[in-house]
């Protein structure tokens, strides 16, 4: 099946409300505007701005939510759906949603820092089972996916 593809940049219109469907699924729905600007001799016009609806889910949905706030430049890249619906009135609607594959904040306007999740099912194969703190005392195994202070150390040095 062809999808129509599209990738876009603009301005988050609200903070980002992580919610579940019935099912369990995380979703978040983002508003995005864009807005063109032309030079028009020494003076910058701009030109009609663009709204656009972006549907973000899983994974995606849970980190743009602890990611993401109102304001914030984002390019997104995902597949464009048509969303139809009967109103109250007996009048059709219709909207064009973007349903997001991939979301990041554009770096000409924001610096980052990236903090990769830790799946849970991979936290025994990445923590070994003894740690100490820097001063080589004992320690508990650190939070899931930050060692913070916490070095490992061998079986023969405990």
């Amino acid at each position: 099946m062809h999808e129509p593809l599209i990738s876009l940049t603009g301005n988050l219109a609200f903070d980002p409300t992580l919610r579940y469907t019935p099912n369990g699924v995380a979703v978040v729905d983002l508003r995005v505007a864009s807005t063109q600007r032309r030079k028009a001799g020494e003076d910058w016009e701009d030109g009609e701005t663009l709204w656009f609806d972006v549907a973000c889910w899983k994974q995606l949905a849970e980190n743009a939510n602890a990611s993401l706030h109102k304001g914030d430049r984002v390019t997104v890249t995902g597949r464009l759906a048509q969303k139809s619906w009967t109103r109250e009135d007996g009048s059709t609607s219709v909207r064009l949603v973007v349903d997001a594959t991939a979301l990041g904040i554009d770096l000409t306007r924001h610096r980052i820092t990236v903090v990769k999740p830790v799946r849970e099912s991979a936290a025994e194969a990445t923590f070994p089972d003894r740690w100490a703190d820097t001063g080589g005392g004992p320690a508990g195994p650190p939070a899931l996916g930050d060692p913070g202070p916490l070095v490992p150390v061998s079986d023969e040095e405990t």
